[in-house]
């Protein structure tokens, strides 16, 4: 994946890359941030904290089995995460389940748009059949997102709460582009 750079509407310089090791501190400090609902609809429990055992594993992921990826900004001279998303590859191998996080005073600012489409190209460059992901039902935004990039949405089999958006990658097909 090649690292993206754009300017957005504030005139904000935002950079795409992949995510590293080094990156634990501002991913940490970004998981902070998040505000309690953000929390919820992502991780899918209340209660939620950070775990840096779990986020070591997210920052240095087996190149193999996943793909992660951060968006960041420069704030009062210092690069901070606002955005991230990964993928990890799921049995039989030929299929991955996609999770996208924002930091909440970015979100609906067009930088989920972003990091899902970089998802699904590296899902594609890499072979694989399917990017799936888990959405809870009231989480109306990233249903709209899903969507928006070409994902078809349908209830959870086990559960009525939960939503699961799938894209077919077939080679060359790209549902989400914009003309």
């Amino acid at each position: 994946m090649a690292t993206e750079r754009w300017t957005n509407e504030e005139g904000k310089a935002l950079t795409l890359r992949p995510l590293v090791p080094a990156d634990f501190d501002i991913a940490r400090e970004a998981l902070r941030r998040l505000s309690p609902r953000s929390r919820y609809l992502r991780f899918f429990i209340r209660a939620w904290k950070p775990n840096d055992e779990r986020l070591r594993k997210t920052v240095d992921p087996d190149p193999k089995l996943a793909h992660a990826l951060i968006v960041t900004a420069e704030d009062a001279g210092r690069e901070i995460a606002v955005g991230a998303g990964q993928f990890f590859v799921v049995a039989p191998g030929d299929r991955a389940e996609f999770a996208l996080l924002l930091a909440d005073e970015w979100q609906g600012s067009g930088i989920g748009t972003r990091m899902l489409r970089a998802l699904v190209d590296e899902a594609r460059r890499r072979g694989l059949r399917e990017l799936f992901g888990e959405i809870l039902a009231g989480n109306a935004a990233m249903l709209a997102l899903a969507r928006k990039v070409g994902f078809s949405v349908t209830p959870h089999p086990g559960d009525r709460g939960i939503r699961v958006a799938s894209l077919a990658l077939a080679p060359g097909s790209d549902p989400g582009s914009e003309s």
